[in-house]
């Protein structure tokens, strides 16, 4: 996977393509992401200003295609368009 490394907060991000992750845990989905952007957030992030274990990698307003689901999401699957905000919602409201 091609990502957008944070090593270090105040240092550039490095920009790798062999970053591997584990696939969805309980309750998780693994989305194939197809558009990502960096906002404000992600530069607090990384000039340090908000706290964030590392390494990290940056950019979480995305979309994409769900990939696979783990055990116990029901009301999402394989194939199922997505986005992805900073702060998920309860899934109450």
């Amino acid at each position: 996977m091609r990502a957008a490394l944070m090593e270090a907060p105040g240092v550039d991000l490095n920009v790798v393509d062999d970053v591997e992750i584990e696939g969805p845990q309980t309750g998780e989905v693994l989305v194939d992401v197809s558009h990502c952007g960096v906002c404000h957030s992600d530069l607090h992030i990384i000039d340090g200003s908000l706290p964030f274990p590392v390494p990290a990698i940056c950019g979480h307003e995305a979309a994409g295609v769900i990939a696979d689901v783990g055990p116990g999401v029901r009301h999402l699957a394989a194939g199922d368009r997505v986005i992805l905000p900073l702060r998920p919602p309860c899934g109450r409201c």
